[in-house]
C-alpha cells in the first residue's frame, strides 16, 4: 500500500489529537459551501459598485476568514508538530482559540452584512484575542524545535502578518465609529488587504510547500539554499509596498516592490523545478499538478499586471483592475493551491484516523480507492477556467461574463468539494 509513513503525522499523535485540526477543517468546509452558494444565488458581487457593497465585502471575508484562514489554522495545528517532531504545546488553548476565532468570524460576517459598527468592533476584538492565543500556542510549540529551518521561518513570518492583518482590521472598525485616524484610513485599508492577502497566505503556502511538495513528489536531496532567499525577497516586497501606502513616496517605489514580488515568485517556481528534478514519483497527484500550473499562471498575471501599470500608472487607482488581480490571486492561486493540497491531505489524514490502527488486522482501503485523481484534475481545471473568466470580466467590466463566471465558479467549487467530502464515506 502506498502510504507516505510519518509525513503528515506528528510525534505520538493519537486519535483524540486529530479532533482539533478536523474541527477547523470541517468549519472551513462549511464556510466554503456557504460562500459557493452566495456566489451562485447572491447576484453579481464583482461588477460596478457591487464590489464595495456590504454583501461583496462580507462574501470575501467569508472566503478569507471562514475558509482559507480557518483551514490554514487547522493545517498549522497538524503540520507544525510534524515539522519539529514535537507535540503541540496545548490542545486546550487550541480549543479556546477555535471557539474565539469562530465566534469572532461569524460576528464579523453579521457586522458586514448588516454594517453594524458595534458588532464589527466587538467581533474584531474577539477575533484578535483568538489569533493572539493561536500565535502564542504555536510559538510555544516552535520553541521546542531543535533547529530553526525555512519552514518555521515562513510560519513565524506568516503569523506576524496575520497579527498585523487583524490589528489593522480592528483599527478600521474603530475608525468607522470614532474617526481616530481619518487621514490614514485608506492607507490602513490597503495595508490590511496587503498583509492578509499576501503576507499571511503567501508565507504559509510557500513555507508549507517546502515541506509538502517534496513529500508529494517523493523527492530527496533537492537543494534548499534558495528557500531563505525566496522568503527574504517576499519580505522585502511586502515592506516596500506597505511602507509606501503610508509615505506615498512615489509610484516607482510600488513598482520596485512588485518587481521584488515577481522575483520571489520566480525563485519559488525555480525551487519547485529543483524539487521535480529530484523526484522519485512521476505523478505527485493530479491535484498537485494543477497547483503547479496555477503558480505558472499567476506569474504570467503578475508580469502582465506590472507591464500594464508601467504603461498606465492610473490603473493602480482602478478598482476594477485591482479587484481583477486580487480575484485571480485569491481564487486562482491561493484557492486552487489549497483545494489541490486537500485532495492529498484529506484522504491521508482520514485514512490514518480511521484505518491506522486496523492495518494488518483486517482489509482496509488504499488511498487510491478513496479519491479519483482524474475527477480531481478536471474539476480543479474548471475552477481555474471560471476564475480566469471572472478576472477578465472584472478587468474589462463585462457584466454578463462576470456574473456567469461567478456563478460557474460557485458551481465548480461545490462540484469539486463534493468529491473531496466523499472521502469521509470510508470508515
Amino acid at each position: 500500500m502506498n502510504i507516505p509513513t510519518g509525513s503528515l503525522i506528528a510525534k505520538d499523535q493519537t486519535r483524540a489529537s486529530f479532533y482539533l485540526p478536523f474541527s477547523f477543517m470541517i468549519t472551513a468546509f462549511l464556510s466554503l459551501f456557504v460562500f459557493s452558494i452566495v456566489l451562485i444565488v447572491g447576484g453579481s458581487l464583482f461588477t460596478g459598485a457591487n464590489i464595495r457593497t456590504t454583501l461583496g465585502i462580507g462574501a470575501m471575508h467569508l472566503f478569507i476568514l471562514g475558509f482559507t484562514t480557518m483551514l490554514a489554522m487547522g493545517a498549522v495545528y497538524q503540520l507544525v508538530p510534524v515539522v519539529i517532531n514535537e507535540k503541540l504545546y496545548s490542545i486546550r488553548l487550541g480549543v479556546i482559540h477555535y471557539f474565539l476565532f469562530t465566534t469572532g468570524s461569524i460576528g464579523l460576517l453579521i457586522g458586514f452584512f448588516q454594517f453594524n459598527k458595534n458588532v464589527l468592533i466587538g467581533s474584531s476584538i474577539i477575533t484578535v484575542a483568538g489569533v493572539i492565543i493561536f500565535i502564542v500556542n504555536i510559538f510555544m510549540t516552535i520553541s521546542k524545535a531543535k533547529a530553526f529551518n525555512s519552514i518555521l521561518f515562513a510560519t513565524v513570518s506568516s503569523f506576524v502578518y496575520l497579527l498585523l492583518t487583524v490589528v489593522s482590521g480592528l483599527l478600521l472598525a474603530l475608525n468607522f465609529s470614532f474617526q481616530i485616524l481619518p487621514t490614514l484610513h485608506s492607507a490602513i485599508l490597503a495595508a490590511h488587504i496587503w498583509f492578509g492577502f499576501v503576507g499571511w497566505f503567501l508565507f504559509l503556502i510557500v513555507g508549507y510547500s517546502f515541506k509538502m511538495l517534496p513529500m508529494f513528489y517523493l523527492a530527496h536531496g533537492q537543494p534548499i539554499n534558495l528557500q531563505k532567499w525566496i522568503l527574504l525577497t517576499f519580505h522585502l516586497s511586502l515592506v516596500i509596498i506597505s511602507v509606501n501606502f503610508f509615505l506615498q513616496a512615489g509610484f516607482i517605489l510600488t513598482i520596485i516592490g512588485f518587481l521584488f514580488f515577481l522575483l520571489g515568485l520566480g525563485l519559488y517556481r525555480y525551487h519547485i523545478y529543483q524539487i521535480q528534478q529530484k523526484k522519485f514519483k512521476r505523478n505527485p497527484g493530479k491535484g498537485i499538478t494543477v497547483t503547479v500550473y496555477a503558480v505558472d499562471g499567476f506569474i504570467l498575471v503578475v508580469i502582465l499586471s506590472i507591464i500594464a501599470l508601467i504603461i498606465e500608472p492610473k490603473l493602480f487607482g482602478s478598482l476594477h483592475f485591482l479587484t481583477a488581480v486580487s480575484v485571480v490571486y485569491l481564487f486562482g492561486w491561493i484557492g486552487v493551491t489549497v483545494l489541490g493540497y486537500l485532495s492529498k491531505i484529506v484522504p491521508f489524514l482520514w485514512w490514518t484516523f480511521c484505518f491506522g490502527d486496523r492495518v494488518g488486522k483486517e482489509e482496509v482501503p488504499s488511498l487510491n480507492n478513496m479519491i479519483d485523481e482524474n475527477k480531481v484534475f478536471y474539476r480543479l481545471l474548471f475552477v481555474c477556467l471560471a476564475t480566469v473568466l471572472l478576472g477578465v470580466g472584472i478587468a474589462f467590466q463585462l457584466a454578463l461574463l462576470t456574473l456567469v463566471a461567478q456563478i460557474c465558479l460557485g458551481i465548480f467549487v461545490v462540484f469539486y468539494f463534493i468529491h473531496i467530502l466523499a472521502v469521509f464515506t470510508f470508515s
